[in-house]
Formats: C-alpha cells, sequence, structure tokens
C-alpha cells in the first residue's frame, strides 16, 4: 500500500484543492500567522481497500502563504535517545522556518532535524516540498 497527497493550486484565485489518501496533513503557514492550518480531507490508503472514495479540501490562500508537502520520516525522525520527533515538535520546526525566505527555510529546517537526531542517518525515507504564493 501507499499514500499521496494532490494538490492544485489556481494562481489567479488563489484557490487550492488538497486531497489525500492516508497521507500526512498539509501546512500552510500565513507569512504573519502564529498557528498554521492544516487539510486532513478523509482518504483511504491505496491498495489497503480497493475503492477510492476521495474528499477535498478547498482552501483559500493569500499572498505569503508558505505550503508544506512532506513524508513521515520528518516526524517519525528518532534522536540518539530514541525519542521520536512528533507532530508538535514538526510543526514547531516548520513555524520556526518561517521567518527565513525559503532557502533559508529548507536550511533551517534540515539544521534543526539535525540537531534533533543529532545527525544520525535517517531511518526512512525525507521528502520535503515547500511552496511559497506570489
Amino acid at each position: 500500500f501507499l499514500t499521496a497527497s494532490y494538490i492544485y493550486i489556481n494562481l489567479e484565485t488563489k484557490e487550492l484543492l488538497h486531497s489525500r489518501c492516508g497521507h500526512l496533513p498539509l501546512i500552510i503557514f500565513g507569512k504573519y500567522d502564529t498557528v498554521a492550518r492544516t487539510s486532513t480531507p478523509p482518504g483511504k490508503i491505496i491498495g489497503w481497500i480497493p475503492e477510492l472514495d476521495l474528499e477535498f479540501d478547498r482552501i483559500p490562500l493569500q499572498s505569503g502563504d508558505r505550503i508544506f508537502l512532506y513524508t513521515d520520516g520528518f516526524t517519525e525522525a528518532i534522536s540518539p535517545t530514541k525519542q521520536m520527533l512528533d507532530d508538535e515538535r514538526w510543526m514547531q520546526i516548520v513555524k520556526n522556518s518561517m521567518r527565513f525566505d525559503l532557502p533559508g527555510a529548507k536550511k533551517q529546517i534540515l539544521e534543526e532535524l539535525k540537531s534533533f537526531t543529532g545527525g544520525l542517518p535517517p531511518e526512512d525515507d525525507m521528502t520535503l516540498v515547500m511552496l511559497e504564493i506570489d
């Protein structure tokens, strides 16, 4: 089985459509937000149940919004003391990255992750896609 997340962004109307199949929440942080918005439309894991009954979230966007898509290699990263990063810490790392431009945000996220893991190699794949709305 596998999980998936699909987004479609209409740049003219600044609207995002998001659907997922068992994947982690989509995170959206506004330029001046102190709390992230998440998108978690219902959807079953691909390959688990034959039927895919997908729903989607329709999310208005504004200039400066950042969209984060990621795999569970981030939220399940392990420290040298065998502590899991978890969703709450991951959300804080994403929030901390908002004070940087996109390249700086990527660098900050990877540095915080390296600090948490003590530089140990990841136990799972890690993919991160960050987008910023003009």
